[in-house]
């Protein structure tokens, strides 16, 4: 039996630090100054929301497959 090999501190780590670092560098700018500030601030905000989006999507994809298996099975046993 083949064991996974263990992650280091930073690979586990490493994409909630990035969206933290966009995170906070979005805010900063968009408190200090306007313009291309701002329109800086607005892509680094969306950024850091798009894995909580790509994980909904996800699950939602996952609850909808299991789903139809579940139903799937059910006809099989009622047949």
């Amino acid at each position: 039996m083949r064991h996974k090999p263990r992650n280091t501190l930073l690979q586990t780590f490493a994409v909630p630090l990035t969206l933290a670092i966009a995170t906070v560098a979005g805010l900063i700018l968009g408190l200090t100054g306007d313009g291309w500030r701002d329109l800086a601030s607005w892509l680094l905000l969306i950024v850091s929301l798009l894995p909580i989006r790509a994980a909904f999507a996800r699950r939602r994809s996952s609850a909808h497959r299991n789903a139809r298996l579940g139903h799937s099975r059910l006809e099989r046993k009622t047949s």
